[in-house]
């Protein structure tokens, strides 16, 4: 039986930095080489999904005169947006918060950039065609849509495996994953498993499901051309990922 939804996020939002510190290490270089060739100075930036914003100090630097609207529904990821924001003097003065889908978020000039990253996978088909459309009425004329998803592209089976062992004081903290396809659909269901533990005591443990559509690049670039907008780079580094523009690719 699957969770809760409020509840899953709640579990995985307290973990959620530790569960992707390692992720974010190799990715962050990737990242800013991407956003430096592709769109070297913005003024507005939407991160969509953006979790506990992990990216808004990478982009304050990298943009320093930027705005960024920073779209999370996630109530329980908010609680560490706003931590971070408010942390960070810089954060404060240039994030937005919105406490929304994408398919809500009001912006009544261009965006130089929108970011969709480890997220893309949660939208139905239906939810991803109305993104594309939005998506690009909302971009400048030069503006960009970065996107990834993940290195697998059809469903199969993943054996459990961990992504995270971390101390914190004199506890540690475990957290491993592994997935199973959904029969007759797209959909992958992964198992997240949160351990915390006192010494060698196990003092809590929680186990999340969470279904992502999984698929690769080559879907995302024929459901983005519906939209008007065209792959203008490919990377398949650290994480497989799209720049995408609006108009056609001869343009």
């Amino acid at each position: 039986m699957m969770m809760n939804e409020d509840l899953s996020y709640l579990i995985s939002a307290e973990f959620y930095d530790l569960m992707s510190e390692q992720h974010w290490l190799r990715r962050q270089e990737d990242f800013v080489r991407i956003l430096q060739t592709h769109k070297p100075y913005a003024k507005r930036v939407v991160d969509v999904g953006c979790g506990s914003g992990k990216s808004l100090p990478l982009l304050q630097k990298l943009y320093p005169e930027v705005h960024i609207h920073a779209v999370e529904p996630s109530g329980a990821m908010r609680i560490a947006l706003m931590t971070r924001v408010l942390g960070e003097a810089a954060l404060r003065h240039c994030v937005s918060i919105y406490p929304s889908t994408f398919e809500y978020l009001k912006i009544d000039q261009p965006v130089d950039i929108i970011l969709l990253s480890g997220c893309v996978g949660f939208f139905t088909p239906q939810e991803r065609v109305r993104f594309w459309a939005k998506a690009s009425s909302l971009l400048a004329p030069e503006g960009i849509i970065v996107v990834d998803t993940m290195a697998i592209s059809s469903p199969l089976c993943v054996a459990q495996q961990q992504v995270a062992n971390t101390r914190l004081g004199t506890q540690r903290y475990e957290i491993s994953m592994s997935g199973a396809p959904v029969d007759g659909t797209d959909l992958m269901r992964w198992r997240m498993q949160f351990d915390q533990y006192e010494g060698e005591d196990l003092i809590r443990s929680h186990t999340v499901l969470r279904d992502w559509h999984t698929f690769g690049l080559d879907r995302v670039i024929s459901e983005a051309a519906e939209a008007d907008l065209y792959a203008a780079a490919q990377e398949n580094n650290s994480v497989p990922t799209l720049v995408l523009k609006r108009g056609s690719a001869s343009h």
